[in-house]
């Protein structure tokens, strides 16, 4: 059903694209270009999704034939080439794609794509350029760019996009997320704060004071990650992870007392400025291994073991934080929260097919679960499995609410997996 929607539009834009001779039309009614444009296309890419990019080629040759102008048989004929191993090729299709359409975002974006794969950064400069002049440009359409430069290691790149990102369209949390979090990667940590705080500004989850705070430590700004922190433990007081980095800044703030600003008990069994948490000189001390030890102590205590799993994924220890993760659902199978973050886990430590094998033996403990389907959905697109992802995304969408707070995020995976249209 969604295939055939999707086909039908391609033809759309086929026929509304297509140019042919006088000659050929002369030979063929309207009725039978509008058949032979249909079946072109729909072999052509039935030809790539099963696995056949050669006889692709050969078919897409065919309606060029036909209509040798039209931007969408020049694209596929561009993914064609590329999937034969032919980037030279697949350039030269693409640019006269652009040639006819030049203000067609898809074929901009398919572009940059190519250029990236093959290293040529000028071209993917004013690839850039192109996208961001369009009127058509939009939140989404940004957003796609940042993860795909951030995808092919151009991190220069990635940040001149979220930076012009984030001027445009400074309301957009979901835009606003991945240029954070491409500022932090690239080790850009001012513009990476500057950013969080506009989401935080947007936002009520804690979550983002957590990220923001931790920035803030980074680049040596005690005071104002204290100041978050004490919030957070004034809202949750069993919020571990900020009982645990608060105490380990408490030395480099020797004029303020933490612990009473955050209203932690003396009794509560954690107090700050235990020998456990207190720095011994400027540089505070590993709060990962309070947090081991806190699970240690209760090792079947899902609340401590997400915490520590939470804590190793954003501190960048994607492959401890799958083991211990995986190894905690093992003993633990009931721990929902502990497979989506074993799933989310192995994505990010770049084990997408094992991720998808701990989502699987997840699902059959809790089908249906949407925050759980999700973290599946991501992790087949990530272990190239884009029929799959599709599906299963298009599934997914059609039992959300339409005010779910997932369906923007789905909505832009599934763009992100369709083809070029």
């Amino acid at each position: 059903m969604h295939k055939a929607t999707i086909l039908s539009r391609l033809v759309l834009l086929l026929l509304l694209f297509g140019s042919t001779s006088e000659t050929a039309v002369s030979r063929q009614s309207q009725e039978q270009l509008q058949v032979h444009a249909e079946r072109v296309l729909i072999r052509g890419l039935t030809f790539m999704q099963t696995g056949y990019p050669d006889k692709a080629v050969a078919t897409f040759a065919e309606g060029l034939k036909v209509h040798p102008e039209n931007p969408v048989l020049l694209a596929s004929m561009a993914s064609a080439q590329e999937a034969v191993g032919d980037p030279g090729s697949a350039v030269f299709y693409i640019d006269q794609a652009i040639q006819h359409d030049p203000g067609n975002s898809d074929l901009l974006s398919q572009a940059l794509g190519l250029s990236l794969s093959t290293g040529d950064q000028n071209r993917s400069r004013e690839l850039i350029d192109l996208l961001l002049s369009l009127d058509s440009a939009d939140a989404d359409l940004l957003l796609h760019q940042i993860i795909m430069l951030s995808s092919a290691g151009a991190s220069q790149l990635s940040v001149d996009v979220a930076s012009e990102a984030i001027v445009l369209f400074p309301n957009d949390v979901n835009l606003l997320h991945v240029s954070a979090q491409t500022f932090e990667n690239a080790g850009h940590l001012d513009r990476a704060i500057n950013t969080v705080r506009m989401i935080a500004a947007l936002s009520n989850d804690p979550n983002n004071d957590h990220w923001l705070a931790r920035l803030l430590v980074q680049v040596g700004e005690f005071d104002d990650a204290a100041d978050l922190f004490v919030a957070l433990l004034v809202r949750d007081p069993d919020d571990d992870e900020a009982l645990v980095t608060l105490g380990s800044i408490q030395s480099a703030l020797p004029e303020r007392n933490l612990a009473h600003e955050a209203g932690i008990k003396a009794d509560s069994g954690f107090v700050l400025g235990d020998a456990d948490v207190q720095p011994t000189g400027n540089t505070p001390p590993d709060s990962l291994n309070v947090l081991r030890a806190r699970w240690n102590a209760t090792p079947d205590d899902e609340s401590a073991a997400r915490t520590l799993t939470r804590f190793l994924l954003r501190n960048n220890e994607a492959d401890e934080a799958a083991r211990f993760a995986k190894e905690h659902v093992e003993a633990n199978p009931r721990h929902i929260d502990m497979w989506i973050l074993a799933v989310k886990a192995f994505r990010e430590a770049g084990s997408p097919t094992q991720s998808v094998a701990v989502a699987e033996d997840a699902l059959l403990l809790y089908p249906g679960f949407q925050p759980l389907t999700m973290e599946w959905i991501l992790s087949l697109a990530a272990d190239n499995q884009s029929a799959e992802a599709m599906q299963a995304g298009r599934e997914l969408l059609d039992k959300m609410d339409p005010t779910d707070v997932l369906r923007g995020t789905l909505e832009t995976i599934l763009s992100d997996l369709s083809p070029p249209q």
